[in-house]
């Protein structure tokens, strides 16, 4: 007579081998991770439950893909804004102080990029990086700026081209009238391509900020649509070009040879986290400025 099967009893255990690569961090992302479990017999109802925990592969995965997804989205850098009492030290007059504080963006997290935007700022302005002498004197270019004037103008800027086709609704045009309004507390009134004065005080009396709205595109190879008949045409001379998240209809705009042989010796290109000082002007190697701390 064959022997009756015998079944685990309560002092037994049962491990379960794993079959798979010796090193879990060979896999690449999106393999299925095999994992070993510790089946135990629970002596009150003699069910039998698997103890199966996060494994370390798993676990390493889903932290590798938390950390990237901070990354993306900003979350990785840590900024030091200007505190309540640094503001007015720091940036002169009460006009630039609004212009700071008021700082927004359409960029998601909203909150993150603000403070991301105000800690640039700061950042820029305490270690002196830009030339004040340029943004004086020079067109500060922003592509893709939307509605977002402060922030050229908390930098320091007093000649400011805002390139964004939204500027071709007049919907837009009367939001930034209203928030300039915020900060100059007087009426402003705005036209597409005409230069606009503002008297205002970048911390040594009145000056002459200048703001010009661009509804156009600019353009760049590859971008997914046809050439516009009209795109932007750059200055022959710029002090600073700003991208923040810029993005055209055809995706996010870059540094591009075109952008760059236009910024003058001493001038930049300010990005996301980076700022590229030209010391020699276009003909001469960039200078990787890395902004903000990054934490993980």
């Amino acid at each position: 007579m064959p022997d009756k099967p015998r079944f685990p009893g309560p002092d037994d255990e049962i491990i379960g081998e794993r079959i798979g690569p010796a090193e879990a961090d060979d896999m690449p992302v999106g393999d299925a991770s095999i994992f070993t479990s510790r089946i135990d017999l629970d002596e009150d109802d003699n069910n039998i439950n698997g103890d199966l925990g996060e494994s370390e592969y798993a676990r390493s995965m889903r932290e590798k893909s938390e950390r990237e997804a901070r990354r993306l989205l900003g979350l990785n850098v840590e900024w030091q804004p200007f505190t309540a009492a640094e503001q007015g030290a720091q940036l002169g007059s009460a006009e630039r102080v609004a212009s700071y504080r008021n700082i927004d963006t359409t960029t998601n997290p909203p909150s993150a990029k603000i403070r991301e935007k105000q800690g640039i700022v700061a950042e820029i302005v305490r270690q002196e990086l830009l030339s004040q002498e340029l943004l004086r004197t020079l067109p500060t270019v922003y592509l893709g700026s939307g509605t977002d004037v402060e922030y050229p103008i908390a930098l320091g800027a007093r000649k400011i081209d805002l390139v964004d086709p939204i500027f071709s609704h007049p919907e837009a045009i009367k939001i930034l009238e209203e928030r300039l309004k915020q900060i100059v507390r007087t009426e402003v009134k705005l036209n597409t391509e005409d230069v606009t004065d503002i008297s205002f005080d970048f911390g040594s009396g009145p000056e002459t900020l200048s703001i010009t709205i661009v509804p156009k595109v600019y353009y760049q190879e590859g971008m997914s649509f046809n050439k516009p008949d009209e795109t932007y045409v750059f200055p022959d001379k710029a002090g600073l070009v700003i991208l923040f998240a810029s993005q055209g209809p055809g995706g996010e705009i870059r540094r591009d040879k075109e952008i760059e042989r236009h910024i003058v010796e001493g001038g930049a290109i300010l990005g996301e986290r980076t700022l590229l000082k030209y010391p020699k002007g276009p003909q001469g190697e960039a200078e990787v400025i890395k902004l903000g701390k990054e934490i993980d």
